[in-house]
């Protein structure tokens, strides 16, 4: 198994900076009402330092104090058995990197 979910990472991420808040944004931890926006508010405040999530974290949030982002296993979607592999990858970059893109791409 890869075992690479959000729960592993943000255990390892936690480890590493055992003094810093890390939490976790999935669909297990927003469930129920305002779970999303909860956690949000939390991060935006600086209670949370470290977040760790699933592309939903990437999509239509804008945080300045956000220094470093990564993306997890970007590289394995670009060899999926799709001609759309590497646009999509391209798009998740520009999402995280704070720029829109749509569906044909990012828009100038």
């Amino acid at each position: 198994m890869f075992g690479a979910g959000t729960e592993r990472i943000a255990d390892d991420v936690a480890k590493l900076f055992p003094d810093v808040a890390v939490e976790r944004m999935d669909r297990d931890t927003t469930r129920g009402r305002g779970g999303h926006a909860a956690i949000l508010r939390r991060f935006a405040a600086g209670e949370i330092r470290i977040l760790v999530g699933t592309q939903m974290i990437a999509k239509g949030h804008d945080f300045p104090g956000v220094l470093l982002v990564g993306v997890v296993s970007l590289d394995m979607s670009l060899s999926l058995p799709d001609f759309r592999a590497t646009e999509r990858a391209f798009q998740v970059l520009v999402q995280v990197a704070g720029g829109p893109a749509g569906p044909s791409g990012p828009v100038a």
